[in-house]
């Protein structure tokens, strides 16, 4: 574990507490990504490799390039920041992102 410089953990956001134990265990920066196989790479990241940000507990921290990812309620409206609401990403999508549907190719398109 000497040579670990941080952690990325993928999937879906990491609660807050999970990421603090792994900072205090391992003693190295814990990144948290939001991804899943279907986006291609990560939706919403710190994007250490260009500059890590400050870790946003509760959060993946910014979108990343290719997606217009936004928090609207549930009439379609943008939310004010702070609010909850619906994560949507809005089109045209970027390569290898969704390229179907589980059994609904036709649907997808």
């Amino acid at each position: 574990l000497s040579s670990l410089q941080s952690l990325f953990l993928a999937g879906e956001r990491a609660d807050t507490d999970t990421i603090k134990w792994a900072e205090e265990k391992l003693g190295v920066p814990v990144i948290d990504h939001w991804w899943q196989t279907e986006s291609g790479w990560p939706m919403a990241a710190n994007p250490a490799g260009l500059g890590m940000l400050p870790v946003k507990y509760g959060s993946p921290t910014v979108p990343m390039p290719g997606y217009d990812v936004q928090v609207l309620d549930d009439a379609g409206h943008p939310v004010k920041r702070g609010e909850l609401g619906n994560i949507v990403v809005k089109l045209p999508l970027p390569p290898a992102c969704l390229p179907t549907l589980w059994n609904a190719d036709q649907r997808c398109r």
